[in-house]
């Protein structure tokens, strides 16, 4: 029986860690990003090349780092990754406090670089750790939960980002989001090691293990893949994954060209008005 939303988040002390991790993180991680957008136009003049660079350097470095924090994730512990990244995430948001000029953007850039890749190692973690939190009636309403609070807060933490930019200044908006990542942090460390570590195979009994012979889940245990075979899989399905999303791009075009001319209006408005206070 599948559990709700309700019965999961009311019952489950881990999974409402976990999530309360998540909402804080993701709030800091768009809060972060509207903040140093906005820096960033302002320091270099609004130039459409800074902005440019600032947003590869969110986006690639989540890309290439994803797949080995997933494989990373299955052989260390998932609630220190998170704690560290979360950690380390609070020493890089305070970098932005030293972008005054243009001849200094660069720090920006490798702050926002950092913020993505710490920012895939605790996705890698989170992500694989909520199977073992929710259990397997949890786990329907647990995903749905972790995902579209994800996408919810993207607005919620851009719209927060932009106000407090705006009525604070950039300075308390960058301390913010240091903070976001420390509250973060202790809602992780809050979580038992053992609940988010991955469940072993119970030992079944069956004619092999009655002659003293391990069982089929054992040899598999112990045949488990080294780290570069397994790194080689993820980046596998990762040119696969990406494959499929640009076929459908293509093939829904139309849309999404509407939605992005929707939303780039709608943070243009939001920007230049940060801009210009």
């Amino acid at each position: 029986m599948n559990l709700t939303y309700w019965q999961l988040i009311k019952g489950n002390r881990n999974f409402r860690n976990l999530l309360c991790g998540q909402v804080v993180s993701e709030l800091g991680n768009w809060f972060n990003f509207i903040a140093g957008l906005g820096l960033v136009r302002l320091v270099s003049g609004a130039s459409p090349h800074a902005a440019g660079i600032l947003f590869a350097a969110r986006l690639l470095p989540f890309a290439l780092f994803s797949p080995i924090a997933g494989t990373f994730v299955d052989r260390f512990s998932r609630r220190q990754v998170m704690i560290f990244s979360d950690l380390s995430r609070v020493g890089v948001a305070l970098i932005f406090l030293f972008v005054t000029s243009a001849e200094n953007l660069w720090i920006a850039y490798l702050a926002m670089a950092l913020l993505s890749t710490f920012g895939a190692f605790f996705d890698g973690a989170k992500n694989a750790a909520t199977p073992n939190l929710t259990g397997k009636e949890g786990l329907l309403a647990g995903t749905a939960l972790m995902f579209s609070t994800r996408f919810l807060l993207m607005a919620i933490g851009s719209a927060l980002g932009g106000w407090a930019a705006a009525v604070f200044g950039y300075k308390v908006a960058f301390l913010i989001n240091a903070a976001s990542f420390l509250v973060s942090a202790f809602s992780i460390w809050l979580i038992p090691e053992e609940a988010t570590r991955e469940k072993k195979a119970e030992f079944l009994e069956t004619p092999a293990t009655a002659n003293g012979l391990p069982s089929r889940e054992i040899q598999a245990e112990t045949k488990r893949e080294s780290f570069f075979t397994e790194l080689k899989e993820g980046f596998h399905y990762s040119s696969k994954l990406l494959m499929c999303r640009n076929r459908f791009f293509q093939t829904s075009f139309p849309v999404a060209l509407l939605g992005r001319f929707c939303f780039c209006s709608f943070s243009g408005c939001i920007l230049s008005t940060i801009t210009c206070s």
